[in-house]
């Protein structure tokens, strides 16, 4: 009989913890993309699923947010370049950068 080894499972906290559970699903994923996520994941010490998980999560609250500013554009105008650059100043504080 082969002598077993043993196998750590790092699965980083944010999956479990903030997703609540966890949903199985198959997906069709272009082969140099699934190769750069596999690269990543591995970069960070993460499995795919879980980077997939926190990229599906900064989507989200990155297209809520858009909407956000859209409604509220909607009801009160097109936001004037000073409230962009006090919101800029502010992220800046934060140490959110511009991603694209």
């Amino acid at each position: 009989m082969a002598a077993s080894a043993e196998v750590a499972l790092v699965v980083p906290r944010y999956y479990h913890d903030a997703m609540g559970g966890v949903v199985k699903k198959s997906v069709s994923v272009p082969t140099e993309l699934w190769t750069a996520a596999e690269e990543e994941a591995a970069t960070r010490g993460m499995t795919v699923s879980a980077l997939i998980a926190e990229a599906l999560d900064h989507l989200v609250r990155l297209q809520r947010g858009l909407r956000a500013v859209a409604e509220y554009e909607a009801e009160n105008g097109a936001l004037t370049e000073e409230e962009l650059a006090w919101a800029d100043a502010v992220l800046d504080e934060q140490g959110i950068g511009r991603t694209l």
